[in-house]
């Protein structure tokens, strides 16, 4: 049901900003929200808190995004006033997913025993090219100690070892 609820505002939010060409702006708004989120899990309890209303939770989002986009704002007081800001950063993360694939966007994780030297880097996105219908490939490195060596590649539910 949640999932349910998440997707049906983010479809109705993403098509509303595409028509009016902000969905970057807009994505990177929800970028630093969740960067935010991520760094500030108070600002997760005050939006979830039952107890403080939703006009105080609006003012509250207006004071910490003056720099968002008008469409941003009125999203996210449009999901307090329906009593939903508790799902605020899955919608955010939704948005983001939603417009990375509109851009034909990946994201692939990549673990690896050390660093990654630049030139294997742009071989293994150019392995994505080839392999997804992907444009713009960004590359998440984690760096696992416990490997021995080689790499472990993540492309959405695929995984790849070399």
């Amino acid at each position: 049901m949640k999932n349910e609820i998440v997707h049906r505002y983010i479809d109705a939010f993403f098509r509303f900003v595409k028509k009016h060409d902000d969905a970057k702006k807009v994505e990177e708004d929800l970028k630093r929200f969740v960067a935010t989120c991520t760094q500030q899990p108070r600002l997760l309890d005050f939006l979830r808190n039952r107890l403080i209303p939703s006009a105080k939770k609006e003012r509250m989002v207006c004071l910490l995004a003056p720099k968002m986009q008008k469409a941003t704002r009125y999203f996210f007081c449009l999901v307090i006033r329906g009593k939903r800001e508790a799902l605020l950063p899955e919608m955010a993360t939704a948005f983001i997913e939603t417009y990375k694939k509109s851009e034909h966007m990946c994201i692939v994780k990549v673990d690896a025993a050390r660093p990654i030297a630049p030139e294997n880097m742009e071989k293994i996105k150019a392995l994505v090219t080839q392999l997804t219908p992907c444009k713009q490939v960004e590359i998440d490195v984690r760096i696992l100690p416990q490997l021995i060596g080689g790499y472990v590649l993540h492309i959405g539910p695929h995984r790849l070892d070399a």
